[in-house]
């Protein structure tokens, strides 16, 4: 089986990705080791609901995705078992729909979470925003006896097509040591 080392495109998050202003992103190389770093959780769930809402933040109204999720297994971190992940999204047609470079994940669809703490949400709400949009939120489909997450291909995310297949394990076990690594690192 091929090794993947898990990088993908996604585009880089700043305050402005976070007001939904999609013009303002820009496309940049992140790892799984700095999603793991990142994220406050990670876990994989499968979604059960998918809604549109217009939330107010600091820089106004903005449209999101609300996926609602039930927690299969908590890979970093904790979390409760049902978790709301906000998504920046855009209005089109009155609809709120995802940005280009964000998940668009459908009821049932399972994925791989890197998460934080939902901005402006109450502690223990299980309300999360997802870490670096599109790179956050990594499918999971079925491989034989093992499950795989569908990961981007480098050079190929951008145009929508091209996955690398990790299995479901050696993501999980490079999640956990980058965790560990950050560890070591913060002790003196």
């Amino acid at each position: 089986m091929k090794r993947a080392r898990a990088f993908i495109w996604c585009a880089a998050l700043g305050v402005a990705v976070m007001a939904a202003s999609p013009a303002l992103g820009a496309e940049r190389l992140v790892s799984v080791s700095e999603l793991s770093r990142e994220a406050e959780v990670v876990a994989r769930a499968e979604v059960v609901s998918v809604t549109g809402a217009m939330v107010e933040t600091a820089g106004g109204r903005f449209p999101f995705l609300v996926y609602e999720a039930r927690v299969k297994e908590v890979i970093a971190g904790a979390c409760p078992a049902r978790i709301f992940v906000r998504v920046p999204g855009v209005v089109a047609g009155g609809r709120i729909g995802s940005l280009p470079d964000g998940p668009a994940l459908g009821q049932g669809t399972e994925a791989v979470f890197f998460l934080k703490a939902g901005r402006g949400a109450a502690p223990g709400s299980g309300i999360y925003d997802l870490v670096s949009l599109g790179c956050g939120a990594l499918p999971v489909a079925a491989g034989g006896k093992d499950a795989v997450v569908m990961v981007p291909e480098k050079g190929k995310a951008h145009e929508g097509r091209g996955r690398v297949k990790v299995r479901l394990q050696d993501l999980t076990a490079q999640v956990k040591a980058a965790r560990e690594n950050q560890a070591r690192e913060a002790k003196p």
